[in-house]
């Protein structure tokens, strides 16, 4: 009896010892909150946030990691130890600032001695961590307090994105490998954008404290066109977007305040605004333009004509596309004129080559051509409902013949129209325009491939002599601000 009783106390000892260690790992459930470490924001810009997951051969999951097997709990030794246990370090409770959707906090791990934090969120949101440190020799593991392991510290990542199963806390333990490491941990929870019904658009107004930004995120499908333009009185205020999976659609590399283009992929997609420097306000719309991107609208010169115009009006952050044929070599010459909201304009090759991001926030493009095919140019309303004007032309090259120092060119100017010729010249050579009309209010206005203006059509004189100041295409347009009419242009160059 004697024997039965102290195997069934040792068996008891036993379980109660491995109860213990059980519960002091991953089912340990929340650490004790700690009144004395204090996570501190950080002055300066993290340098890892968003977390460059596309260079991971492990793309981010969205599900939660249960513990395996031979993870949970350490298994006992056949003798016990005679070291004095080591208390379980205690966790910095994180609180976002009011109305906040990040924060920064700072530590320092030491090996065996792992920082840990622990914040509270609800069933559903998304969470998005990053450590960044000065030598990546560290681990990071998350798991709630029930049990569940949402990242192991054995996958080597140092940053986890997904979707949180339950509200309850959730732990994060930063670990050292190799030496005391100081760190910084990047943490949001974004709040979630949706369009009212029937609407294609929303707007945000709030403002950003310095080094604590607002994370957003919306859900979208792959191949619709996602419109993001953010307006705010500091210059230092900055936009960056990502996907889910990682993929990176506009970084901090890129100044500007729009970012338009079609979506890689189904999936949740962040915005990201931040300012280091000041106190900021900002005004964010977001646009999903319903079936995608309007059908180009081609453009076409009328006989004997180079340059064509269109007129639209668009609703805040609408667009229209137009499409046109033109060949290497060639001059585009593109300007669009509005009122109302600004607009913005984008310029790519049917090839996929980008001449002009809506980003660079002129409305003037001026260059050659690299390859003979289509080439769209689209307007965008930014900041409000706009009515635009575009003009588009391709100038017809005057040439002269072999041993000629002029040429004549003959045409016609529909009313209101005009006609653009372009024609290379060097630096120091005078050139003559005249120009033969009998319409008074056919003009020319003449400027260099640099913008350098050698006449305007405002002076009402119908010719223009001078030296040019450099080697260069140099532009005549010839306009009509009146009625239709014939015209003999003579060019002189000596």
């Amino acid at each position: 009896m004697m024997k039965k009783w102290s195997a069934l106390l040792l068996l008891a000892a036993l379980a109660l010892l491995l109860a213990g260690c059980v519960q002091d790992w991953a089912g340990r459930g929340t650490p004790e909150a700690s009144t004395i470490v204090v996570p501190t924001l950080m002055s300066g810009a993290p340098t890892g946030l968003p977390p460059t997951a596309a260079l991971s051969p492990e793309p981010p999951t969205s599900t939660a990691e249960p513990p395996t097997p031979g993870s949970v709990p350490p298994t006992l030794t056949s003798a016990p130890s005679t070291r004095t246990p080591t208390p379980a370090p205690a966790a910095a409770r994180l609180q976002f600032p009011a109305g906040g959707t990040t924060l920064i906090a700072e530590g320092v791990a030491r090996p065996g001695a792992p920082s840990l934090f622990v914040l509270r969120a609800s069933a559903g949101q998304i969470l998005d961590v990053q450590v960044s440190l000065a030598m990546a020799q560290a681990e990071l593991a998350i798991w709630g307090a029930d049990g569940t392991m949402l990242k192991r510290a054995s996958d080597g990542r140092l940053w986890w994105r997904g979707t949180l199963p339950s509200t309850q806390d959730y732990i994060l333990q930063v670990d050292a490998l190799g030496g005391e490491r100081g760190f910084s941990l990047s943490i949001g929870i974004p709040v979630r954008i949706s369009f009212a019904e029937g609407a294609t658009s929303a707007r945000v107004d709030g403002s950003i404290e310095p080094a604590i930004p607002d994370l957003f995120v919306l859900k979208a499908s792959a191949g619709q066109t996602m419109q993001v333009a953010i307006d705010s009185p500091s210059s230092g205020t900055m936009l960056e977007i990502w996907g889910f999976d990682g993929s990176l659609l506009k970084t901090d590399a890129d100044s500007g305040w729009l970012w338009v283009g079609p979506l890689p992929a189904t999936q949740d997609y962040f915005i990201y605004l931040y300012n280091w420097s000041t106190v900021a306000s900002y005004r964010l719309e977001i646009g999903i333009p319903a079936g995608g991107e309007p059908v180009p609208v081609r453009i076409t010169f009328p006989a004997g004509g180079t340059t064509a115009t269109e007129s639209g009006s668009l609703a805040a952050l609408g667009m229209d596309v137009y499409v046109l044929r033109a060949s290497a070599g060639q001059i585009l010459d593109v300007q669009a004129d509005w009122s109302g909201g600004q607009v913005l304009l984008e310029i790519w090759g049917a090839d996929g080559t980008v001449l002009k991001h809506a980003a660079v926030g002129s409305t003037l493009w001026r260059d050659y051509l690299p390859s003979t095919q289509d080439y769209f140019v689209k307007v965008i309303a930014e900041g409000g409902a706009a009515d635009y004007t575009l003009r588009v032309s391709v100038p017809a090259r005057i040439s002269f013949a072999p041993g000629a120092v002029s040429a004549v060119v003959p045409g016609r100017v529909e009313s209101y129209g005009s006609i653009l010729y372009v024609l290379r010249a060097g630096a120091g050579q005078e050139m003559e325009v005249e120009l033969d009309a009998a319409d008074p209010t056919i003009l020319p206005s003449i400027w260099g491939f640099d913008g350098t203006v050698l006449k305007r059509y405002v002076d009402g004189a119908q010719s223009w002599s001078g030296d040019l100041p450099s080697t260069q295409d140099y532009f005549i347009l010839v306009s009509s601000f009146g009625g239709a009419g014939a015209f003999s242009l003579t060019v002189t160059v000596r």
